[in-house]
């Protein structure tokens, strides 16, 4: 064979391997163009055509692209034309969790949210979120998923992949606090709540740089009053204390002051020797602390049971007749709370003593 004719054979060779891996647009009502994706902005495709001009296309009026090199992401959009959604959903995913293009990512992300419709599989609505979130915050607000049943498995791959992507350098303050909000609900869907102190403390520090977040600082004390609770109910008296006294300047809200100062009281009642009478009395001040500042309020959170605790140890004290008074006041303001049944029954218990 002729060299020229090897070379003319060669070169058509390279020219239909070209074709075949060049990205497409496909129009309806028009012959599948070759073009070079570069970027998706809002609503439009932007592209070259194969004279090198740059050109854009709404996302509406496309039927469907091909991307070179990109099989999911192809057999993805087939599958969408022909109404296989779960078949889009998984090649739409797949395409998303392994590009290495940007504008494919948002396209695919956008492409998978139309795939899912009302489908309720929360991987997916994960993973079209994170994407949509990584490109266009704001755009991702409205595509936040509701979260599954606690003890749902997803609820593990999607805090992976919050991780995972909070990893990435580069992230703006809007998507750092989205991202971080979305751990914080999951962690609590979960129920992990050594995840929810340690996320919140995480959000704070992006709050700071961020300016003024205090509804994150709010959700910080709350969760660190919580905790705590749980030192005292498994008598960890010394963390009790400690965790209330190196959070007091975040307690703003006063139901979690009232938790703060019941906390303390009953950390100093627990702890105090029952021979030293000036220990239980600083613990019953402690207590009447509590019912001074919140007796006035709404719901007046932990009165009674600061009034009960109070009568108690005034009983310790041998200090009846002030423990009567409180006793009766339970009975009297809170007939209903669970506390007067205890008072009630102290009450009894005294008057048979006589």
């Amino acid at each position: 064979m002729p060299f020229s004719i090897r070379i003319g054979l060669f070169t058509s060779l390279l020219l239909s391997v070209s074709v075949l891996q060049a990205d497409q647009l496909f129009i309806p009502g028009m012959q599948a163009q070759q073009v070079t994706y570069t970027d998706l902005q809002g609503n439009k495709l932007i592209f070259r055509t194969q004279r090198g001009d740059l050109s854009e296309r709404e996302i509406e009026r496309i039927s469907h692209i091909s991307v070179d090199g990109e099989p999911a992401f192809n057999d993805a959009e087939l599958a969408l034309i022909k109404d296989e959604k779960d078949k889009a959903i998984d090649g739409y995913t797949k395409t998303i969790r392994s590009t290495s293009k940007p504008w494919l990512k948002y396209f695919a992300a956008r492409r998978l949210l139309t795939a899912i419709g009302d489908n309720p599989r929360f991987d997916a609505r994960v993973v079209a979120y994170l994407a949509l979130l990584e490109r266009n915050p704001d755009e991702a607000l409205a595509y936040k998923p509701e979260l599954p049943p606690k003890g749902n498995r997803q609820l593990d791959v999607a805090i992976n992949d919050v991780e995972t992507m909070l990893k990435q350098p580069g992230l703006g303050i809007a998507q750092q606090v989205a991202l971080y909000t979305f751990l914080l609900d999951l962690n609590r869907r979960k129920g992990d709540e050594t995840a929810v102190i340690s996320t919140l403390e995480r959000l704070a520090k992006v709050a700071d740089v961020a300016g003024n977040l205090p509804e994150i600082r709010e959700q910080l004390a709350a969760a660190r009053v919580a905790q705590a609770k749980l030192a005292l109910e498994q008598k960890k008296y010394t963390e009790a204390v400690r965790l209330i006294q190196e959070n007091r300047t975040s307690l703003n809200d006063p139901r979690l002051q009232s938790d703060a100062l019941y906390i303390l009281a009953s950390a100093a009642r627990s702890t105090a020797d029952p021979s030293d009478k000036n220990a239980l009395k600083d613990a019953a001040l402690q207590f009447m602390r509590v019912v001074a500042h919140f007796g006035d309020m709404e719901g007046k959170p932990n009165v009674p049971a600061s009034l009960l605790a109070t009568a108690e140890i005034l009983e310790q004290l041998n200090e009846k007749e002030d423990a009567i008074r409180l006793y009766q006041q339970i009975l009297n303001e809170f007939p209903n709370d669970p506390v007067a049944r205890t008072a009630d029954s102290r009450l009894k218990q005294i008057s048979t003593q006589g």
